[in-house]
């Protein structure tokens, strides 16, 4: 009877030993599968993320490459705005010589006409007209003599 409870205690604790190599094995299974899905998942996301690193490498090549496009543009407005200035200066010396010229060529013109005014007088033998029209334009011809810096 020893034997045959021997026996069956070696058949209990073989299908003990059984059952609970099934119930790791079918746990393994199961967390070789879990694995393997969050393996998949994590490769996935680490091809996402190489991706993602890529475009933010591109956007920040665009963003630099724009940041330097603006400080070219920068330096070129505040050079075209100084060659600006410098014109504005050259215009305004400009317009004042050029006023300064139309005055000292009206002055020109009135003495001019008044030097002829009076040598048509003087050539018909008006001697006090002539000398009434010089001294109408004296002033003006002064004027010019000493712009002209005679």
């Amino acid at each position: 009877m020893r034997t045959r409870r021997f026996r069956l205690a070696i058949v209990l604790v073989s299908a003990a030993v059984l059952a609970a190599t099934l119930v790791v094995w079918r746990d393994d299974v199961g967390t070789r599968a879990a694995l393997a899905r969050t393996t998949a998942a994590l490769g996935q996301t680490v091809r996402q993320q190489r991706a993602v690193v890529g475009q933010l490498d591109s956007v920040e090549s665009a963003v630099a490459a724009a940041e330097r496009r603006h400080q070219a543009a920068g330096a070129a407005l505040e050079q075209v705005s100084a060659e600006l200035a410098q014109t504005r200066g050259a215009l305004t010396n400009t317009d004042q010589g050029v006023l300064f010229s139309s005055v000292a060529i009206e002055q020109l013109n009135t003495c001019l006409g008044g030097v002829v005014e009076a040598l048509n007088q003087l050539a018909v033998g008006q001697v006090p007209g002539a000398v009434s029209s010089l001294n109408a334009v004296h002033q003006d011809c002064s004027t010019v003599a000493g712009a002209a810096g005679g």
